[in-house]
């Protein structure tokens, strides 16, 4: 995040040149490790991510979720007309249909806003570090979201 970071930092955000230029960042090591064993284990669980990306980055996304060999089962993505904080996107995505495809297990996300929304729901979430951590609190509780939350759940049985 540290090379597109800049972008949305202070006052004057550019959102299109922070989320344009994503291609350029590294996936989280530990995360992308994590994701390779629940794929490479026969535990049932699906990995579905959730990005705070406007859906008009869908196909930059998922090429670098190629490119990085990143295993998923489903995406989701924020409404282009969606201009709502993440945490509140994601609240309105769970309520209004993850809850009832899958039994989420365990959800990683890098904004502490949203990790207390998937809380709120009952649900355990860890808290990722991010290059937006090291951004003023004005900007981190602006912002529509990093490039993925990271949702790990179970499919629903019946």
């Amino acid at each position: 995040m540290t090379k597109v970071v800049h972008f949305i930092q202070g006052a004057d955000k550019d959102w299109e040149s922070f989320f344009g230029n994503m291609n350029s960042v590294p996936p989280n090591k530990m995360v992308k490790m994590f994701i390779d064993a629940i794929k490479n284990t026969n535990t049932g669980m699906l990995v579905v991510l959730v990005s705070g990306a406007p859906d008009r980055y869908e196909s930059q996304t998922k090429e670098w979720l190629a490119k990085h060999k990143i295993r998923y089962d489903a995406i989701h993505f924020r409404p282009d007309w969606d201009k709502r904080r993440g945490w509140q996107f994601k609240k309105t995505l769970y309520e209004k249909k993850l809850k009832n495809l899958y039994q989420v297990k365990l959800v990683l996300d890098d904004k502490e806003d949203a990790c207390r929304t998937w809380e709120s729901f009952g649900l355990q979430c860890w808290k990722l570090p991010s290059d937006m951590d090291n951004a003023n609190k004005a900007t981190l509780s602006n912002e529509p979201g990093k490039r993925f939350a990271h949702l790990v759940k179970r499919p629903r049985l019946g």
